[in-house]
């Protein structure tokens, strides 16, 4: 066998390619955890409610928030002018609103099964048509 043959096999080498085999899995990993916790998909239901309150506070009008929807690239919202929308919660239903937006915001997915999260945000206007409530709803598809 000749020298180089040799050296291939070595203990050595084969160490050095499993501890680059392990870089290889680790950096995957911090990839996949910094795009996770980049996505502001994945932060609580409140949180997101916070956000869309900085840029529609309570009190603003419902062509206003439109318009800051647009603005933010939601351009297809959901007007319901005459019925507010109904937050649905662990054994109360409560309408919020006479009037109403709903946008799709987006989705994401769940590991380690792969199973698909829809967020969806919900403003509610009052007979006056000023903002009293948002409501962040998450689903999850299950299997």
């Amino acid at each position: 066998m000749s020298r180089a043959a040799l050296a291939a096999g070595s203990p050595f080498n084969v160490r050095l390619m499993k501890f680059r085999l392990l870089l290889v899995i680790v950096g995957m990993f911090l990839v996949f955890v910094a795009i996770s916790l980049l996505n502001p998909l994945r932060h609580s239901e409140n949180n997101i409610r916070e956000s869309l309150l900085k840029v529609a506070p309570i009190g603003s009008d419902f062509d206003v928030v439109v318009a800051k929807l647009a603005d933010k690239g939601y351009t297809h919202p959901q007007l319901i002018k005459d019925s507010g929308f109904i937050r649905q919660e662990l054994g109360r239903d409560q309408t919020v609103g006479v009037s109403s937006i709903h946008v799709h915001l987006g989705d994401y997915r769940e590991l380690p099964i792969p199973l698909l999260t829809d967020v969806d945000a919900f403003w509610g206007f009052d007979g006056a048509g000023k903002l009293v409530d948002i409501w962040i709803w998450k689903t999850t598809d299950g299997l």
